[in-house]
């Protein structure tokens, strides 16, 4: 199990900075799903529910938190975010009565910067992509230190105190399956997001602290136009590369050309794509186009009713399309037996949706509902 310090303590009080979010069979997933020719179990890990409407608590908290206790005084939280890590940490800061300051790009929605001040963040419009954001971030950080005040920056994903706090949902997922009778409490499959990379990293780790060999098959999903992991993983895989090869480098996207905006850095996580390849064939990457990501949104709205944003969404791809996809992507020992294949949806939630933006998905999706000519890549091949 992950050792988290602080998670309980803001100020003195007892409440905590991020919840344990449930874990949902869902029935008609799981029949869709099925379709693929195998019998499959869909577990909904509904980190959508997060006090801050995304994972990104788990991690940011656990980072401002650890730097609170090593502090033990106030201090300006610093952050660059396109939406969801801004809002985590807007959140801690409201709740630990701290200054917070939140570097947005130029695509951020007007209704996403009024949640962000809604949390009490000072918001600040820096840059086209998030990566001139984190720029302006860190020279904030400069200007506080320089005046003796005393400021934490808080990276949206990277950071071992964040990929570790992003773990706990690991940890969470494997004790509720042992509670519903899963063997080991050890999933299949585990499907999530990928943008910088602390969620991807966070699920792999949590894996790896668990289960020493047997690792489960982790299917991590992006749009094109903001795919800079899984181009990084296909260039290395392409030319052999090792996770500890020296030569390994992210791929970097001119822009940020995806609706999924909070998938937007345009250079993934280093580590991320290093570890990736550690964990080897059993990473699959799957990147789809921003039409099937709006399908995911709408449909999982009538099937579970609730409201994620594309870089939620897009994870939906290999169950709502699984004759196409999901088929494809089965891999290991127990696609072979008669046991259900157990898969774990993250559900990473996200703040960019409104019940506008989903009508305009369903009506979109009534002129092509099969999607079939829409682009799919998995590692890197077309299919």
């Amino acid at each position: 199990m992950s050792e988290i310090n602080g998670l309980n303590r803001i100020k003195g009080s007892p409440k905590q900075v991020f919840i344990r979010t449930p874990l949902l069979h869902s029935a008609p997933l799981s029949n869709l799903a099925s379709k693929c020719g195998k019998r499959v179990d869909v577990y909904l890990k509904m980190e959508a529910l997060q006090p801050s409407g995304s994972f990104k608590v788990r991690g940011l908290g656990n980072s401002i938190l650890k730097a609170y206790d090593s502090t033990k005084g106030p201090f300006h939280i610093i952050s660059s975010s396109g939406g969801n890590a801004g809002l985590a940490a807007a959140y801690c800061a409201r709740e630990m009565e701290e200054q917070c300051t939140i570097f947005v790009p130029s695509t951020c929605e007007e209704f996403v910067k009024d949640l962000l001040r809604a949390e009490g963040a000072n918001v600040i419009v820096a840059g086209a992509a998030w990566d001139e954001c984190d720029i302006a971030a860190k020279e904030l950080l400069q200007k506080e230190k320089s005046a003796g005040r005393m400021a934490y920056y808080v990276h949206p994903f990277e950071g071992e105190d964040t990929v570790e706090g992003h773990s706990t949902m690991m940890d969470e997922i494997f004790q509720q399956l042992q509670e519903v009778g899963v063997r080991n409490g050890r999933p299949d499959i585990v499907t999530c997001s990928a943008g910088g990379c602390g969620l991807l990293r966070g699920v792999m780790r949590g894996i790896q602290r668990a289960f020493s060999q047997d690792l489960p098959q982790v299917i991590v999903t992006q749009t094109f136009g903001a795919n800079s992991l899984g181009s990084s993983i296909t260039q290395a895989r392409s030319k052999g590369q090792s996770w500890d090869d020296k030569d390994v480098v992210q791929v970097s996207l001119p822009a940020i050309t995806s609706k999924a905006t909070s998938l937007g850095a345009k250079t993934c996580s280093l580590q991320a794509v290093k570890e990736g390849l550690r964990y080897g064939d059993k990473l699959s990457s799957l990147i789809i186009e921003d039409r099937m990501a709006e399908d995911g949104a709408w449909r999982f709205a009538q099937d579970h009713r609730l409201l994620v944003e594309l870089a939620c969404s897009c994870v939906l791809a290999p169950i709502y399309h699984s004759k196409r996809i999901l088929s494809k992507l089965l891999s290991g020992p127990n696609t072979e037996s008669d046991e259900p294949i157990v898969m774990v949806v993250i559900v990473c939630g996200g703040n960019k949706i409104n019940t506008e933006m989903i009508e305009q998905y369903r009506l979109e999706s009534g002129k092509e509902p099969d999607l079939k000519n829409r682009k799919v890549t998995i590692d890197g091949a077309s299919i």
